[in-house]
């Protein structure tokens, strides 16, 4: 590929912000979409990471989107062995919020470090509960 099809752009910023209640850094990156598809089109990738452990991540395209409650199942037994159709499952699965705007050409997703901590720490506190009922009876 040329140096100028390579080329994008990005910028980093170390100040809090006031649109959230924490601080965060962001990260905004653009990088040409895939030269064989639209060659002239960009990507558009903007990440913050709050302060609190939260994680936003958008995605914006310039092409004309797509529905996202059509896209296959990729878990369904006649899909299991395609090559491809795997992101938006992995998306909702690993992510704690995913959203679709804009036709689908936008794509919001949200991760709280947290949550997954207070998950466990759920589960550590049933199983002290339990090992403590086992032991007074």
């Amino acid at each position: 590929m040329e140096a100028a099809a390579m080329a994008h752009t990005q910028s980093l910023s170390l100040l809090p912000r006031t649109a959230h209640s924490f601080p965060f850094i962001e990260l905004r990156q653009s990088l040409p979409s895939r030269v064989a598809a639209n060659s002239h089109k960009r990507v558009y990738v903007g990440c913050r990471c709050y302060m609190n452990g939260e994680v936003s991540i958008t995605v914006r395209d310039e092409g004309r989107g797509f529905h996202s409650n059509a896209v296959p199942d990729p878990t369904l037994l006649e899909n299991l062995l395609f090559t491809h159709g795997r992101g938006i499952y992995l998306m909702k699965t690993l992510m704690d919020e995913v959203s679709f705007e804009g036709g689908g050409s936008v794509v919001r997703m949200r991760k709280n470090s947290n949550s997954c901590a207070t998950s466990q720490g759920n589960q550590d506190d049933n199983l002290s509960h339990n090992q403590h009922l086992r032991h007074r009876g």
